[in-house]
């Protein structure tokens, strides 16, 4: 599968954490095209201390947590936006579901995708609509489908 021209994705290792990451650029690349999504994102895979750093900056909350998504700008030409992604924190979540780690990147990677198209997360309806829709990425990916997927970074991280 070739990823769409009009979507790029700049990729950034901030860490030492050994996680194979490919599964996951090309299923944050598939969303973004099924969205119709054009533009450049710039991705950070980092540990939990580069995520806690990010999270106390710009959500006040001095704590790691699995992923974060910076939507852009909405004017012509800016970019889609930026996402870090901790590979230690989805390491745990992996550990804790019983996943290969590149499954749950690839899933934190689609989930921050559906961010950047507009999907969000904090009501139950609206989390159940972004859980199909990864549901369905997921399988348009050939991942392994989890209908009822959600973030363990609090459980995991104990």
């Amino acid at each position: 599968m070739d990823p769409d021209p009009s979507a790029t994705v700049s990729c950034t290792r901030g860490c030492t954490v050994r996680v194979r990451t490919s599964p996951a650029k090309s299923a944050f690349l598939r969303t973004l095209r099924e969205h119709g999504l054009r533009g450049q994102v710039s991705l950070l895979w980092t540990d939990d201390r580069g995520i806690r750093e990010l999270n106390a900056r710009f959500r006040g909350l001095n704590e790691p947590t699995d992923v974060l998504t910076f939507p852009g700008p909405d004017f012509p030409g800016a970019p889609l936006g930026d996402v870090a992604i901790s590979l230690e924190t989805a390491r745990r979540q992996a550990r804790a579901r019983g996943i290969a780690p590149e499954v749950e990147v690839a899933y934190l990677a689609i989930h921050a995708a559906l961010h950047l198209a507009g999907f969000d997360d904090e009501a139950e309806d609206d989390r159940a609509r972004m859980q199909a829709e990864m549901a369905r990425m997921a399988e348009l990916c050939g991942l392994p489908v989890d209908p009822e997927w959600v973030s363990l970074h609090e459980e995991a991280a104990r």
